[in-house]
C-alpha cells in the first residue's frame, strides 16, 4: 500500500513544480554575452545566512525566507520583524527591514525594504584624476505569500526596484519563485527558487538586465546531543549546501554552511563560497534569548578588496 501513496507525493510534487515555475521559466533570456548588474539584489539580507556563504535557500524561514526563498514563509512559526545592516566593500551600506505574519496554520505573507547607499564614488570622464565625485542608490520594496499544498511549501515574492545613479534614474520590477519540502522527521529539508525575474526602465540608453538567479539547496542535522532529564538540546549541529546558477552572467556557485547550536542559545556558523571573486570563507555568531535573536557575519574579502565586511541582524518573534 506505501508504493500508491509515495507515487502520488511525487505526482503531486511534479504538477507543483510545474505550474509554479514554468511560467517564470519562460519568461528567462538565457543571454551569455550580457552580464546582470544590480548585484545587491545578491547580497543576502541576513547575518545568518551571509555568515553560512548564503547556502539558505532549504534553510530560511521567517522575515528572511523574503529574501532566500519566499516557500519558508509557510513554515509555523512566530510572527517576525527583523532588521539589517550591510557594511560592505569600499564603505556600501545596505540596510533591510522585513516582517513575516501567519496567515492561518498553513499560510504565511511578508512584506521587505532594502536599500543600498555607495557612499561618494569617484567620476572619471577620461583617464587621469577624477572629474568630481557621485553616489549610486538602490531601493527595494515587496511582498511575499506562501502556501502548504501537502508535503510540499510554494511561494511567491514580487517586488519593485528603483536604481539612481548620479542624476539618472530607473525604475522596474521582479519576482522569485520558491519551493520547500522537509522530510525524515524534519531531520532533512530541501528547497529550490529561482529569484530576480523581471526587468528594468532604461538608465540613460540601457535597461540595467537582473541578476536573474536559480537556487536548490539541502539542510540536514547530522549530530544532535539532547538532555537526558529533560529532551532539551544541548548540542545542534547542522549542515546546508546549495548551488546557485546566475543565467545571464553564466556563474555557478557552490555554497556550503554549518550551524552549531549550543544549549538552543549560542550559534556558531562558518561558510564557504566557490566562484566569487570577492568572497571565499564566512564566519558569524548568532545569540537567541527568548524571542530576541541577534546574528553577526564577518567576511573577510579576497586579496585586493578592502574588507572584511561586517553584517548585523536583530530580530524579534511575537
Amino acid at each position: 500500500m506505501r508504493a500508491p501513496e509515495k507515487q502520488n507525493v511525487l505526482s503531486y510534487l511534479a504538477r507543483t513544480v510545474i505550474i509554479l515555475f514554468f511560467p517564470v521559466l519562460s519568461t528567462i533570456d538565457f543571454a551569455t554575452a550580457q552580464e546582470s548588474g544590480l548585484a545587491f539584489l545578491t547580497i543576502g539580507t541576513d547575518a545568518a545566512a551571509v555568515a553560512r556563504a548564503d547556502a539558505s535557500t532549504a534553510s530560511t524561514r521567517g522575515a528572511y525566507a523574503t529574501f532566500w526563498n519566499p516557500a519558508g514563509l509557510a513554515i509555523a512559526g512566530p510572527n517576525e520583524v527583523a532588521l539589517s545592516h550591510h557594511l560592505w566593500i569600499d564603505g556600501i551600506r545596505t540596510y533591510s527591514i522585513a516582517a513575516r505574519f501567519s496567515v492561518g496554520k498553513t499560510s504565511g505573507a511578508g512584506l521587505f525594504i532594502t536599500g543600498t547607499d555607495s557612499g561618494e564614488l569617484e567620476a572619471r570622464d577620461q583617464p587621469g584624476p577624477p572629474s568630481g565625485t557621485f553616489e549610486a542608490q538602490f531601493l527595494t520594496v515587496g511582498g511575499s505569500y506562501a502556501l502548504t499544498f501537502g508535503p510540499v511549501r510554494a511561494g511567491m515574492t514580487i517586488k519593485y526596484i528603483t536604481e539612481r545613479i548620479f542624476n539618472d534614474t530607473a525604475r522596474g520590477y521582479g519576482f522569485d519563485a520558491g519551493l520547500h519540502a522537509s522530510f525524515l522527521n524534519n531531520g532533512l529539508h530541501a528547497g529550490a527558487v529561482i529569484q530576480n525575474v523581471g526587468e528594468m526602465g532604461k538608465l540613460r540608453a540601457r535597461a540595467t538586465d537582473l541578476p536573474k538567479t536559480f537556487r536548490f539547496g539541502t539542510q540536514f542535522f547530522p549530530f544532535r546531543v539532547v538532555n537526558a532529564l529533560d529532551g532539551s538540546s544541548l548540542v545542534n549541529i547542522s549542515i546546508s549546501a546549495d548551488v546557485s546558477h546566475n543565467m545571464v552572467d553564466e556563474n555557478t556557485r557552490l555554497h556550503f554552511g554549518g550551524d552549531g547550536r549550543l544549549l538552543d542559545v549560542i550559534i556558531v556558523r562558518l561558510g564557504y563560497m566557490t566562484s566569487d571573486a570577492l568572497r571565499g570563507f564566512s564566519t558569524g555568531l548568532g545569540l537567541e534569548i527568548s524571542d530576541l535573536s541577534f546574528d553577526y557575519a564577518m567576511v573577510p574579502f579576497k586579496d585586493g578588496f578592502d574588507g572584511p565586511a561586517h553584517v548585523i541582524s536583530l530580530r524579534f518573534g511575537y
